[in-house]
């Protein structure tokens, strides 16, 4: 299956057209630090990471949606192009399966209209408790990495059980004799392919979750 990345950026807005809040990135230093008081450049540090962090899921999002819609047209145009072919109609539908499934899921990433973003941007207008927004982030992210890497389990298992799928379906010394079972070689193939992007997808939000927990601990202390 291709992997298509697609970056997207996105800047809230509001309905007028008026922006919120700033999403530039803040340029770290001695020279900025005394720009701003110490909450203040905490609060933006703050949002950056909030809006990082939105950005990135929407990313992620993406490249989910778009890999989950490739596997579903491919897989469908195989499997009724090659039908009669045993292995091809097997591997055919589980790639149309695994994106179907990834293309549904895509959908909780993806903030269409950018209204989580437009919500953050208006929370940090008010009052807050940064230390106690801080922790949240932080502990937050800890999770989301948590859940990745448990993902990145599940996507070996996707592998190994393709491989296991593959060989067991391997045709005999005399093909004539012992044909094998089409099926599970072409099912086990697409299996170890979805199974490989799914471990490259969720490694990466898996670092980027560290990466963001890292970040927020370090204003935080």
């Amino acid at each position: 299956m291709c992997l298509v990345l697609m970056s997207v950026s996105f800047a809230p807005r509001t309905r007028a057209g008026a922006q919120p809040c700033e999403t530039g990135q803040v340029t770290e230093g001695a020279s900025d630090a005394a720009a701003l008081s110490s909450e203040a450049f905490r609060r933006r540090e703050v949002l950056n990471l909030r809006l990082q962090h939105l950005r990135e899921r929407r990313r992620g999002g993406v490249t989910l949606l778009t890999g989950g819609l490739v596997s579903l047209a491919l897989g469908g145009i195989v499997a009724l192009a090659f039908r009669e072919d045993e292995a091809l109609l097997a591997g055919g539908v589980t790639s149309a399966s695994f994106g179907a499934i990834n293309a549904g899921l895509a959908f909780g990433l993806l903030d269409l209209g950018g209204r989580r973003a437009i919500a953050t941007c208006t929370r940090y207008q008010g009052s807050l408790d940064l230390d106690r927004e801080l922790f949240e982030e932080s502990t937050g992210q800890l999770r989301s990495a948590t859940g990745f890497a448990l993902n990145t389990g599940l996507d070996v298992a996707y592998i190994v059980a393709g491989a296991l799928m593959f060989f067991v379906g391997q045709a005999g010394d005399d093909p004539s004799v012992d044909p094998g079972t089409p099926w599970m070689r072409g099912a086990g193939v697409a299996s170890i392919t979805q199974g490989l992007f799914l471990l490259a997808f969720d490694i990466a939000l898996w670092r980027r979750s560290n990466r963001r927990a890292q970040a927020a601990g370090a204003l935080l202390f």
